[in-house]
């Protein structure tokens, strides 16, 4: 009896809310009826998304349990490292934040040093590689290139993991401007070439 009389009166309070509905918006039962499902469709998606904390990615590489060391941090990126004369991780540039885990490394170029349109792409796919060891030892197996940017400049190398999906968005933002930044590195360049050989016609 008390199911029934809940059921009854749950039916009730539906006909009263499409009835409202159909007063305020001035549409049909059938119009009514599906704005009230989407209504409870997004009141329980609010719900549920509210009850699920935000998920991390297992990508701070080097943690020990409690922080993040720098000697772990050269450990794990030793592929990296022996690219450079010199290549250590500064302690002092740590960034964490909420959705990204940014890793500084202090680096000397070799002599023979490769250019950097050869060396970036290596060094991506060996940060990649050292991302996908450490989350594999938390059982996580997701791709590692949304998860990675890397940007080399001449004294130091930049390394970023995605914490999370938020932090995806930032990487892919990150390397859109670095793209961008190349691009119009190379359009100054073959301008001022131009101005050079124009220059030199005239001499």
């Amino acid at each position: 009896m008390k199911i029934f009389g809940f059921t009854a009166t749950m039916t009730i309070l539906l006909l009263i809310a499409i009835a409202c509905i159909m007063f305020c918006k001035n549409c049909s039962a059938k119009d009514a009826t599906r704005i009230l499902r989407k209504f409870f469709k997004d009141v329980a998606s609010a719900i549920c998304t509210a009850s699920q904390p935000n998920q991390f990615y297992p990508t701070c590489v080097g943690f020990d349990g409690n922080r993040v060391l720098p000697q772990l941090v050269d450990d794990a990126f030793t592929t990296v490292r022996e690219n450079f004369a010199v290549c250590y991780c500064d302690a002092n540039n740590f960034h964490v934040d909420s959705n990204v885990m940014q890793y500084r490394f202090s680096i000397q170029r070799k002599p023979d040093s490769m250019d950097d349109e050869t060396l970036l792409p290596l060094i991506q796919k060996q940060c990649e590689e050292v991302l996908a060891k450490t989350m594999r030892l938390y059982d996580c197996y997701l791709p590692p290139e949304p998860l990675t940017v890397v940007e080399l400049f001449p004294n130091f190398l930049c390394v970023a993991f995605a914490r999370n999906e938020e932090g995806i968005k930032e990487i892919d933002k990150y390397k859109c401007k670095i793209r961008r930044r190349k691009i119009l590195e190379k359009q100054t360049a073959h301008t001022q070439m131009s101005e050079n050989w124009h220059d030199t016609e005239h001499l």
